[in-house]
């Protein structure tokens, strides 16, 4: 028998993941029908997953999604891809919303 090394938690996996792959935003499109289209998705510049499980992201000055917390508090969808960095057949190794 083996000494295999302790395997990581689900919550140190998905740190893990969250530290290396590229976020994606999902915000809420109210007047519009929810739809699957890449172009509501919304890369910020820079993103940070807090110990709380909270998430900060960083938006360009002339982005319009920043203009619509003055109204309130604004819900969406963090979409963070952990992508092999060697071409293989399935390439995404961790995916976290």
């Amino acid at each position: 028998m083996t000494d295999r090394p302790p395997t990581p938690s689900p919550a140190e996996r998905a740190r893990t993941v969250a530290a290396r792959g590229p976020a994606t935003l999902l915000p809420p499109m109210p007047s519009l029908p929810p739809t699957e289209t890449p172009s509501d998705r919304v890369t910020p510049l820079l993103h940070h997953v807090h110990d709380d499980g909270a998430v900060s992201v960083l938006l360009p000055d002339d982005h319009e999604l920043p203009a619509s917390l003055r109204d309130g508090a604004l819900t969406s969808m963090v979409e963070v891809v952990d992508v092999a960095p060697v071409p293989l057949r399935e390439s995404v190794r961790g995916l976290l919303w």
